[in-house]
């Protein structure tokens, strides 16, 4: 099994979403209690229909890893994603588990390490720092909290997630570093 460790802030939201939200005519959210309703506007659509892309090309399982979790079960987030476009409502499998001053690497190690899933492979999508990661940082593929996911990042979390490649592998296969290059 592959699975894509999810962050939501920075990666299915952004600054450039923010801008352009307000004002934008948000259907089918009538059936989603308030508190979904007013969060699920959040959720940029667009990032969506990027993630959904990486999914369809790898068959990919998501685990949420966002702080978002603190706040809303896994039924509630799959159902704001879901009304946001989300596809693959069937692949949501679960949460990583809150340790409290724990670093984010932390709480995917922990999971990885309960799961009864079978995971050949994996990816984390965030915007935060690599440091962040700590053992896991080079199955990172970072995005800006000013843009989310965009459609650039398909071919590396293809190459991340099917050819078990690290971040800096499928940038140079993808040509965006030379052989002697590194990322900054």
């Amino acid at each position: 099994m592959l699975v894509l460790f999810l962050d939501i802030d920075g990666v299915l939201n952004s600054h450039r979403w923010d801008d352009l939200w307000v004002g934008y005519t948000f259907e089918g959210l009538d059936h989603l209690p308030p508190k979904l309703r007013r969060n699920a506007c959040w959720l940029d659509h667009t990032a969506i229909y990027v993630l959904n892309d990486i999914l369809e090309r790898t068959g990919a399982n998501v685990v949420i890893s966002s702080a978002w979790r603190h706040n809303y079960t896994l039924d509630e987030l799959q159902a704001m994603l879901v009304v946001r476009g989300f596809q693959h409502a069937d692949r949501l499998i679960g949460m990583t588990p809150h340790l409290g001053h724990e670093t984010r690497g932390d709480e995917i190690g922990a999971w990885l390490e309960s799961t009864e899933h079978d995971v050949e492979g994996y990816l984390v999508l965030d915007d935060f720092c690599p440091d962040e990661f700590g053992d896991h940082a080079d199955r990172l593929l970072q995005t800006s909290a000013g843009s989310g996911l965009r459609p650039y990042h398909v071919p590396l979390a293809v190459r991340m997630l099917c050819e078990s490649a690290t971040v800096m592998e499928a940038m140079r296969a993808e040509g965006w570093l030379d052989d002697d290059e590194e990322a900054t």
